[in-house]
């Protein structure tokens, strides 16, 4: 039972985190053509605090759930498991799109097919790679100081590293999928404070991340300055973007985790936890949106207050399409890497 609740918390957290991709997708991508065009959600301040943290939580959870679930698999079994819980979906719609694409246009490019799979979807391929590198080490050696020496060789290698292909972003996550292991071997689930003391550890950690926050800029994002140092005439300051990135990302993640340990009953989140149960599915789902409200959103103007509704719709919708396309035999599994009513123990990318 108290598993159960712990995992059931995880549920509410990961509701909340896609809500909040969701969210910074809709000020991205449903604030109007001009609004993305000249990329002026990068200065949003809502936009800045959701992507300071929220893939990093994704991330941490993905390596607390690595932890608690692999003891007793090898590293063929991770592989097999991973790749057709994680990877299998990104080829299907991928190959779905390219399909559609080619009845409309008449041409096929093979190139670009493999270009939009290896690209495509790219959490998914962040999970996956930190996955088989973490099971090739936890497999490897059985002695902690060695796997902390491969673990930081594998990071010290990702600065030297071309961020090609997503790379970047996939560097970056790994070192949050590391946190969330750490965090599941030292049994940080268990941990309780009582009284006082566990609001004084959220102002703490609160006061940090406004003092973090504060230097949050343009150079900030992944996706603008990337990750590696290969080639940077200013490789000091990307080292120093690197480091805030983790920073800010653990320390986000870490306010938000701890908040919903205060919420008290689960009970009383329901639809949160529904929806984190679901968060493979309606992250895939969700990107088609916004495709759809860059065609359709064209012309509105930016406000948080449409952003938010935004959200809401796409959020409920993704979902309900979740639900429908589950009862469907083999669908959940080959479109969203989920089995079909299977309430235990989650996988990473659930």
């Amino acid at each position: 039972m108290e598993n159960k609740k712990h995992y059931d918390r995880l549920d509410i957290i990961k509701g909340v985190a896609i809500f909040l991709v969701i969210l910074g997708h809709s000020i991205q991508c449903g604030s109007g053509a001009e609004y993305n065009r000249n990329q002026l959600f990068f200065d949003d301040v809502v936009f800045k605090l959701i992507y300071s943290f929220h893939m990093p939580l994704f991330m941490i959870i993905s390596g607390f759930l690595f932890a608690k679930t692999s003891s007793g698999k090898t590293f063929l079994m991770v592989i097999k498991s991973r790749t057709m819980r994680l990877l299998l979906p990104v080829f299907v719609w991928q190959t779905l799109l390219t399909l559609m694409s080619v009845v409309k246009n008449g041409s096929f490019d093979v190139m670009s097919y493999l270009s939009f799979c290896i690209e495509g979807f790219w959490f998914l391929w962040s999970v996956w790679w930190a996955t088989i590198v973490c099971s090739f080490v936890e497999n490897i050696t059985k002695s902690k100081k060695m796997r902390v020496c491969l673990h930081s060789a594998v990071i010290l290698l990702s600065f030297i590293t071309p961020d090609d292909f997503n790379f970047s972003l996939h560097k970056f996550m790994y070192i949050s999928f590391l946190i969330g292991i750490c965090a599941a071997k030292l049994n940080l689930e268990n941990v309780n404070f009582e009284g006082i003391r566990k609001y004084m550890i959220l102002a703490v950690f609160v006061f940090v991340f406004v003092l973090l926050f504060i230097f949050f800029r343009r150079e900030s994002y992944i996706y603008v300055s990337g990750w590696t140092l290969l080639g940077r005439e200013n490789w000091i300051s990307i080292l120093l973007w690197d480091i805030y990135r983790v920073l800010i990302g653990l320390v986000g993640s870490g306010i938000l985790i701890y908040m919903v340990c205060l919420l008290g009953p689960t009970e009383k989140w329901i639809i949160l936890r529904n929806v984190g149960m679901n968060t493979s599915g309606i992250y895939i789902l969700q990107t088609f949106a916004n495709t759809l409200m860059m065609n359709y959103l064209a012309s509105i103007q930016h406000h948080l207050f449409i952003n938010i509704i935004e959200g809401i719709i796409i959020c409920v919708v993704c979902y309900m399409g979740v639900k429908v396309i589950s009862v469907i035999p083999y669908a959940p599994m080959i479109l969203f890497g989920k089995k079909r009513n299977k309430r235990v123990v989650r996988s990473t990318d659930e």
